[in-house]
């Protein structure tokens, strides 16, 4: 019993540091959408989106973003051998879906941000768009790929830091997936 309670303690002496908010407005965080991993491209109105593949096999969008005005949270050293871990980092919310509601892609989590530098994100393939379709010769499968082709998608990405702020960014783009040709 002696043991839980000099453990509360340390825990309530040794607890999360506090929120530092620099109470900024809202109106001065901005949020520009783009693609690319290591370069950030502005979203324009001939943008068209190519999936990729991932080092594990997976397929995805890279949706890129830049912010300013936002908390960027920080990191911290983790348990050994399993590096840093961030504290009070804005969630980034990312969802490409076709007009008809079927969703494309998503991706959801708090994320390492830097104000001003581009982030890119790995929006993964959902639902039917997910799996070993580019390799299919299922005629629904390459009709479903071939009718999203024609589509205007919606392209919809919130983020939210630990002081409340929060950015939301809608825009319209289109997508190709090369091997149907």
């Amino acid at each position: 019993m002696r043991y839980a309670a000099a453990l509360v303690v340390l825990t309530a002496l040794t607890g999360c540091p506090e929120v530092d908010c620099p109470g900024a407005e809202a109106a001065d965080a901005t949020l520009v959408l783009g693609t690319g991993f290591e370069t950030f491209e502005p979203l324009t109105a001939d943008t068209v989106l190519e999936p990729a593949w991932g080092g594990q096999g997976g397929t995805h969008f890279w949706i890129a973003l830049r912010t300013t005005g936002l908390l960027d949270g920080y990191t911290e050293p983790g348990p050994p051998g399993q590096g840093e871990r961030g504290r009070d980092q804005p969630y980034v919310t990312v969802a490409l879906n076709r007009p008809d509601g079927v969703e494309v892609a998503e991706f959801s989590s708090s994320t390492s941000m830097t104000d001003g530098d581009a982030l890119g994100i790995t929006a993964f393939m959902m639902g039917e768009f997910s799996g070993d379709w580019f390799n299919s010769d299922d005629a629904e499968v390459v009709a479903m790929l071939q009718e999203t082709e024609d589509m205007d998608l919606d392209l919809a990405v919130t983020v939210e830091d630990a002081c409340g702020t929060s950015l939301a960014a809608d825009t319209t783009v289109r997508v190709v997936f090369p091997w149907l040709d």
